[in-house]
């Protein structure tokens, strides 16, 4: 049988292995359930604002409105709309969608392990052994219990990414350029950069270090190729993810986690010697589903990779330190759970390595140590095999070798299967998505406003986009500056530094004059206020509405329902105006001021510097859509309009198809100035430099097509024996 039959019949095989033991991933009218899931608690309503979007036929949104009153749909880091792995979410209700996507991730896994033994020259059964390991690794059977959906896709694909390095150290050229460029495309839009940012460090280095060590042998032909090579699919790479980062550089000065310490980086989740333990059992030290595992998040901590997996890298690390990369992979494990403790090293590696403090929890470091296990193992087995053709007869040696493999991979899909039915179960979406009588109330309401949840035990607020909710809270690892400053000051009357902040919660408002520009018409909340303010009046109660509480199981809980009645509109006139110069006054004056009476404008001294307000003058918003408000305004002096949606520079706004000027306003918030008469003024967001990312996408695609056109061609000519 030809070498890429085998290719193709292991690949086949691995299909239907995941088929057989994850195919109940595909239960109809059911969803991946745990109880500490984030898929619940927050990613399907991120996955809603594109599946919604598509469906009417607006294509990838650039804006989302479900949450924390607004922020980036497409070039979020983590909304991943562009990654193939999940694209089922945007033809597919989002939780119908969540188990076929899910599958698709632990199929690849399998077949990008299978590709990175290929590169490493193992024999089939290595390379099978390497698969089947990777396909039920704990460190991905549990990630898929703690709904990590934005960690899958970069974890998955990371083993094409390590291939891609080893093929161009190995063999320069065309086709290891092409797939580095595919291992480095995969990996920059794989929503969580964490794992791909450690890989793509590690491999870096020691690249780095083989053309130095080239250079000195006298080799610096071989260098400059091994550079070329990896220069070129860098290049194609970022080029091809221009429409992704292009924005997301462009905005890092507005984002709290530019602005990251070291005590953020830890997250309170410090790895434990003790954690070393899990090198034995997962659960040694108890587990998540019934509470046993005091710190909960077993998934950050646990080093496991499987029995039979763990014996055979020990194995490859004896026995095959000779062989290539072999002493690099134990170096790499070695290094990656260092690195998971906190250390002058990891210290310095946050001080100095540009990109390195973007991230958080170090423990995150052991996925790299389950890909670099996996990949020993696949040495361990070729060892194994090797002395068994030593030690036993010709004839008798191929079924002997083949036998034992077939063993370790049965014990292996065994002892996977156990932890897959464990740790990954279904539930009906009717009851893990309830329908809630309190969203029906808040359905009836035909105006444009916002909500508001008090804590964030009242309500899920992964159901909101679903609920056709947009909150004024959530869950959101990207987040800017001045919205959290705008929330410290809603809560707290204080202006706060702008921190990385994960959770965005209200338990008790400070300022309503805030609160009020919000346009949050409506309070949920789990009992009755102790105060209520005059301003407040109790619309609805229900008794015993379903919840899913954050690492609780779903119970119910009463809602009490409160309108506010000194709510603002998505669009209102201002008050008189105070202007400042800079973001940082303009926080401290909101301090100061009533912003009922009063609004902050960030603006230089030319143009109008007055809004005059008069009976009769109106502002109406057309039923808003993710990142696009028009407006019809009538007013007979003119005046600034505040629009309740925060300031990014990607805003733009027109009137009567000319453009104007915005002004960040109210420290997050953003507005201009409408002269007199009757106007219409759109609103809309666009990514920065867009088009230019646009354009700069489509070269690295073209670039990407040549290149695989060019080295099918050279593959050709080289089997047909031409120069």
């Amino acid at each position: 049988m030809l070498e890429w039959q085998k290719e193709i019949g292991l690949a086949v095989l691995l299909g239907l292995v995941t088929f057989a033991t994850y195919g109940f991933l595909f239960e109809e009218g059911a969803v991946p359930y745990s109880q500490h899931s984030d898929l619940i608690a927050v990613h399907l309503s991120v996955k809603h604002a594109a599946y919604a979007a598509m469906q009417a036929g607006e294509g990838l949104p650039f804006w989302r409105s479900d949450m924390l009153s607004g922020g980036p749909a497409l070039t979020h880091p983590q909304a991943i709309y562009t990654n193939p792995l999940q694209w089922p979410f945007l033809f597919m209700e989002p939780a119908s969608a969540s188990g076929p996507s899910i599958w698709l991730h632990f199929l690849v896994m399998a077949l990008s392990m299978q590709v990175l033994g290929g590169v490493l020259r193992l024999s089939w059964l290595a390379r099978a052994f390497m698969a089947i390991a990777g396909l039920f690794s704990f460190k991905l059977i549990i990630i898929t219990y703690a709904g990590w959906l934005p960690v899958l896709p970069g974890l998955v694909t990371a083993p094409l990414l390590m291939a891609g390095f080893i093929k161009a150290i190995e063999q320069p050229g065309l086709l290891s350029a092409l797939l580095l460029t595919v291992g480095l495309g995969l990996a920059i839009q794989s929503g969580h950069l964490q794992t791909s940012y450690y890989v793509g460090g590690f491999f870096g280095l020691y690249l780095l270090a083989r053309c130095i060590r080239w250079i000195r042998a006298k080799e610096a032909a071989h260098a400059r190729q091994v550079m070329l090579t990896a220069s070129a699919a860098l290049t194609l790479a970022l080029l091809s993810s221009a429409f992704l980062m292009v924005p997301l550089f462009a905005e890092l000065e507005f984002s709290a986690r530019s602005a990251s310490d070291y005590d953020f980086h830890q997250s309170g989740g410090e790895f434990q010697a003790e954690n070393l333990a899990t090198f034995l059992h997962p659960e040694i030290l108890g587990s998540p589903i019934d509470g046993s595992y005091e710190p909960v998040e077993l998934w950050e901590n646990v080093a496991y990779f499987g029995v039979i997996a763990q014996l055979l890298a020990l194995l490859g690390v004896l026995w095959g330190h000779r062989r290539p990369y072999v002493r690099f992979f134990a170096i790499g494990l070695l290094s990656s759970v260092a690195l998971s403790f906190d250390s002058i090293v990891l210290r310095t590696l946050f001080d100095l390595v540009p990109g390195f403090s973007l991230f958080r929890i170090p423990s995150r470091f052991l996925f790299v140590t389950t890909l670099f296990g996996i990949a020993l193992s696949g040495v361990g087995l070729d060892e194994v095999v090797a002395r068994i053709r030593a030690r036993v007869s010709p004839g008798v040696a191929p079924r002997v070798a083949v036998a034992l493999a077939g063993t370790l991979l049965a014990v292996t899909v065994w002892e996977g299967t156990r932890y897959v039915e464990r740790y990954i179960t279904m539930a009906p979406i009717s009851e893990v998505m309830p329908s809630t009588k309190y969203a029906d109330f808040l359905a009836s309401d035909d105006t444009v406003f916002r909500v508001a949840p008090i804590r964030r035990d009242t309500m899920n607020y992964g159901w909101g986009a679903m609920m056709g909710l947009e909150l004024i809270t959530g869950f959101e690892p990207y987040n800017y500056s001045h919205y959290l400053q705008y929330v410290g000051t809603l809560t707290d009357n204080v202006v706060i530094d702008p921190i990385p902040m994960m959770w965005i919660d209200v338990a008790r408002i400070a300022r309503w004059d805030l609160f009020n520009s919000m346009n949050a018409k409506y309070i949920l909340a789990g009992k009755e206020l102790d105060v209520v303010p005059g301003h407040l009046s109790l619309v609805a109660q229900f008794d015993a509405e379903p919840v899913f509480g954050f690492y609780q199981e779903r119970s119910t809980t009463p809602i009490f329902v409160y309108e506010n009645n000194n709510v603002r509109g998505r669009a209102y006139w201002a008050g008189d105006l105070v202007f400042v110069d800079s973001p940082k006054k303009a926080a401290n004056v909101s301090l100061k001021v009533n912003l009922n009476y009063r609004t902050v404008v960030e603006s230089t001294p030319e143009g109008p510097r007055v809004s005059i307000r008069t009976p009769g003058d109106t502002l109406r918003v057309s039923k808003p859509r993710d990142g696009k408000l028009v407006l019809h305004a009538n007013s007979k002096k003119g005046g600034f309009a505040v629009i309740s949606e925060v300031w990014h520079p990607g805003w733009s706004a027109s009137l009567d198809g000319e453009p104007i000027e915005i002004h960040r306003t109210n420290v997050a918030l953003m507005g201009f100035y409408i002269p007199i008469g009757k106007h219409e003024v759109e609103v809309s967001f666009r990514p920065l430099y867009f088009d230019t990312a646009l354009a700069l996408t489509g070269i690295g695609l073209a670039g990407t097509v040549v290149l695989a056109g060019a080295a099918v061609y050279r593959g050709r000519r080289q089997r047909e024996g031409s120069p």
